[in-house]
Formats: structure tokens, sequence, C-alpha cells
């Protein structure tokens, strides 16, 4: 290998280097158990040294983050809860939203649940809503239901 001298300008300062030499350096193998000083350091140790720092910092965060989590549900824990219920009552909406879209594309299925919820409806209106003593009735069937599903306040 041929030796140049490369004219290197730092700070208003023109340096010559040595390519090869410079080359020789960083390939050199040095022992990680004692630090070398700045100026005998290659390139590639700075770098390994920062990158295994990243590393550990990376490490460390994620050793932790069960423990950050944690205590961010304990002080949030009921916001978190009402979130939750809101993320998933979305989801089952748009869940049944779909299914329903789908059923509807069948042919003769969207028009043969229509005529089925038309009729319940009329049975609903005729058996609950047209007399005064029906329509007690429901609305004690209304109250054990409430009762029962909420308790009492």
């Amino acid at each position: 290998m041929e030796s140049q001298a490369t004219p290197i300008t730092h700070n208003g300062e023109s340096i010559e280097v040595d390519s090869a030499k410079l080359l020789e350096a960083d390939t050199e193998i040095v022992d990680a158990s004692t630090p070398a000083p700045l100026a005998q350091r290659s390139t590639a140790d700075y770098y390994r040294e920062q990158w295994q720092w990243i590393g550990r910092q990376i490490r460390m965060y994620l050793e932790r983050l069960p423990e950050y989590i944690g205590r961010f549900f304990q002080e949030n824990k009921r916001p978190a809860i009402v979130i939750g219920f809101i993320i998933a009552a979305f989801i089952a909406l748009k869940l049944l939203l779909s299914i329903l879209d789908a059923l509807n594309d069948i042919p003769l299925v969207g028009p043969t649940l229509e005529i089925v919820g038309a009729g319940y409806l009329v049975w609903f209106v005729n058996r609950y809503l047209l007399k005064a003593s029906t329509r007690q009735e429901l609305s004690e069937k209304w109250r054990s239901l409430k009762q029962e599903t909420l308790g009492t306040y």
C-alpha cells in the first residue's frame, strides 16, 4: 500500500495526515479493559461505546416499563377504566354495524329482517301500549328489570 499525505483543514490550521497510517489505526485492536487515551481511540471504538450506552439506556427503560405502567394505572384507575369502556363500546358498535351491513348485502335477508322487526313492533304496541292496564304491567316489568340490574340507590 502506498503512503499518501492528505491535507486536512481544522479550525483554520492545515494538517497533513498519512492515509495509510490512518487506516492502520482504524483497524488496530484495542484492549477493552483499559481505556485508551482520546488521541489513540479509533472511531469504531467511539461509535461502539455510543451504541452500547444507547443500548444500556433502552434496556434500563424497558426493565422499568412494567413499573411505570403499573404506577400510571394505579394513579389513573377510574379514567382508564372509563376510557377502556368507551373504546370497547365503540368497537362493539362498529362490529355490530359491519355485521348488519354484511347481512344486508345477502339477498332477501335485509327485507326479511325488516318485516320481522315491523311485525314485532306491531305485536309490542298491541300487547303493551294500547290499554292502560298493560302499560302499568310494562312499567312494573321495567322497574323490576332496572332494580335487578342496577340495584337500589
